[in-house]
């Protein structure tokens, strides 16, 4: 979509005073709207996909397993298994995303507990990703001048 369509379809003037109409609206209905560019789309948030952490997992599972197992419940948008850097071995934990929240809370409830390849499960709704500082880079080191014996 061109930029002259976007500012056809809202445009400048019209903008905040559309937005704030259908935040308020959001608000008196208790839910967060999604917005879309070309318009507002009233689909609450709740509705959309969800990513699921499941934790405990053998090392020797494969990503197509893990979606298989979560296939039993729905559709899968994608399963992936966390992998170490270096060694390119497992970590024990991955993700699947799921696009239908009721499916995702259906595996989350059954899965969660069961044994899995001779492990335990931990399986429940991802977090959202938390910001790390940034470790200082650089060398750090003091400086080396003329040593006095």
């Amino acid at each position: 979509m061109t930029w002259t369509r976007v500012r056809a379809l809202f445009s400048v003037k019209h903008f905040p005073i559309a937005l704030q109409a259908v935040r308020s609206k959001a608000q008196n209905a208790g839910e967060r709207m999604a917005f879309f560019v070309g318009g507002f789309d009233e689909v609450p948030f709740r509705d959309l996909k969800m990513n699921i952490y499941v934790g405990n997992l053998p090392h020797a599972t494969t990503e197509d397993e893990l979606r298989t197992a979560f296939e039993e419940f729905g559709s899968v948008s994608s399963a992936v298994i966390i992998k170490d850097r270096y060694t390119g071995k497992s970590r024990g934990f991955g993700f699947v995303e799921m696009p239908q929240k009721e499916e995702a809370e259906s595996a989350i409830n059954s899965l969660n507990g069961e044994d899995f390849g001779g492990r335990t499960l931990t399986v429940n709704e991802a977090r959202p990703r938390e910001e790390r500082p940034r470790r200082g880079g650089g060398y750090g080191g003091g400086g080396g001048g003329r040593r006095s014996y």
